[in-house]
C-alpha cells in the first residue's frame, strides 16, 4: 500500500504542473481520497465507522444498518447481524415499483448521512444497498470507503447543494468563495458570481438525466480556473458519494429529481442559513 500511494502522489504532481490543472485542488483531494483508502486495511477502523451509520439509522423503519458485534471484531475481521432474505439494489428479478421506492430511499438516506450527520459512504454502489422485499425496506453494508465531514466543511457543503436545488447562484458563489485555498486580489467578483449563477440555472431542478455531477463539477472547475481561484478539496469525497449513487438512478429512475430529494432534509439541517438567499432567489438567476 505504501508504494502504491506514493507512486499515486507522484502521479497526482507531475498531473498538478501542466496548465489546465494548475488551479484545481488535484493533489490535496488525491491525498484525502488517498487516506480513505489505506484506512480501509484496518477493519477495527471500518467498525468504528459501521457504528457511527448504525447510530445515525437506529431508530429508521425504511434504513437500516446491521448490528455489530464489537467484541469480536479485529483488525482482520468484522462481525455483524445476518439478514436474511436481502435482493441487491439492482436485482432484475424486483418489481419495477419496489425498485423505484427503494432508490428513492437510498437517495434520501444519502442526503441524511452527508447532510444531517457528514458521514460520507463513498461505495455506495447496488452490492452494499441491499433491499428487504418483505418489510420494504434498505440494509446498507460495507463502510470501510467512507469518512467524515468536519461540521464547517458539513454546512458548506449542504449550503452549496441547496443552492443548486433552489437556483441560488449567488450563495453557491459565496459558499466556493469562502471556502477556497486562495482567491486573488484582482478577481472580477462580478463576473465569477454571474458565471457560477449561470451554470446553477442551468443545473437547477434537473432530473437525473439532465443532471450529471461529474459535467457540473467540470464546468465548475473551468469557472475556478478562469478566475484563477484555487478550490477547496474538502467537498471531494462527498461529491464522490454522489456520483456513485447518481449511476444507480439513472440506470431505471432516471427522471428522479435528484436535487429535489435533498431540499427537505437540507432545510431541516442547515436551513436557517440558507433561507434568506433562497426565498429571495438570485437577482441574475
Amino acid at each position: 500500500v505504501c508504494i502504491d500511494a506514493c507512486v499515486f502522489v507522484a502521479v497526482l504532481r507531475l498531473i498538478s504542473r501542466l496548465p489546465y490543472f494548475r488551479d484545481i485542488p488535484l493533489l490535496e483531494s488525491g491525498y484525502e481520497i488517498m487516506k480513505a483508502i489505506e484506512e480501509q486495511t484496518d477493519l477495527r477502523i471500518e467498525a468504528r465507522r459501521h457504528i457511527q451509520f448504525w447510530t445515525l439509522f437506529a431508530n429508521e423503519t425504511e434504513v437500516r444498518v446491521p448490528r455489530l458485534f464489537a467484541e469480536f471484531c479485529t483488525e482482520d475481521v468484522l462481525v455483524m447481524e445476518y439478514c436474511p432474505g436481502l435482493l441487491k439494489l439492482s436485482a432484475p428479478e424486483m418489481d419495477p415499483g419496489l425498485h423505484r421506492i427503494s432508490v428513492t430511499t437510498g437517495l434520501r438516506a444519502l442526503y441524511k448521512m452527508l447532510f444531517h450527520a457528514g458521514l460520507v459512504h463513498c461505495d455506495l454502489h447496488p452490492g452494499n444497498i441491499l433491499v428487504d422485499v418483505h418489510a420494504r425496506g434498505l440494509v446498507l453494508i460495507d463502510f470501510g470507503f467512507s469518512t467524515t465531514m468536519s461540521e464547517s466543511t458539513r454546512l458548506a457543503f449542504a449550503r452549496f447543494f441547496i443552492s443548486i436545488a433552489l437556483n441560488a447562484g449567488n450563495t453557491a458563489a459565496e459558499v466556493i468563495l469562502e471556502t477556497a485555498l486562495t482567491v486573488p486580489p484582482e478577481l472580477d467578483r462580478e463576473a465569477f458570481v454571474r458565471e457560477i449563477s449561470g451554470l446553477v440555472r442551468r443545473a437547477s431542478g434537473a432530473a437525473a438525466r439532465d443532471f450529471l455531477v461529474a459535467s457540473f463539477v467540470k464546468s465548475l472547475f473551468a469557472i475556478q480556473r478562469k478566475h484563477k481561484i484555487y478550490g477547496s478539496p474538502d467537498f471531494t469525497m462527498a461529491i464522490l458519494s454522489l456520483m456513485v449513487y447518481e449511476g444507480i438512478i439513472r440506470y431505471r429512475c432516471s427522471d428522479l429529481d435528484f436535487q429535489r430529494e435533498a431540499v427537505p432534509i437540507l432545510m431541516s439541517s442547515v436551513g436557517k442559513t440558507v433561507q434568506p438567499q433562497a426565498q429571495g432567489r438570485d437577482n441574475n438567476a
